[in-house]
């Protein structure tokens, strides 16, 4: 279920005897992080599960044994941004076309 919560408002106004109208619309307006697609071996969109099995704890020993952060690693190696919905988007315009 998408968490997103999106907003648009509306103004008209006139100037030099033209009648304008302007929004502003926010897409995602709270930012969340909905997940659209997820790992097949884990069914989560943060996580593999690989670290979990006998191969990942052996990666994890030997990345420690080098002086390198393991975890960390993987998690940068297995964060996919396009596993989630997008993130906050700000439009500005006028529903007539009169406006840049």
């Amino acid at each position: 279920m998408d968490n997103n919560l999106d907003v648009k408002a509306t103004r008209g106004f006139a100037a030099a005897g033209l009648k304008f109208e302007a929004y502003v619309w926010v897409l995602n307006l709270l930012d969340a992080r909905n997940p659209v697609q997820v790992y097949g071996s884990s069914g989560s969109a943060t996580s593999t599960r690989w670290l979990d099995t006998e191969d990942g704890q052996n990666y994890l020993t030997t990345a420690a044994g080098a002086g390198q952060d393991g975890q960390l690693l993987y998690d940068l190696a297995q964060n996919n941004p396009n596993f989630y919905t997008n993130r906050a988007w700000f439009r500005f315009g006028n529903p007539d076309q009169l406006l840049a």
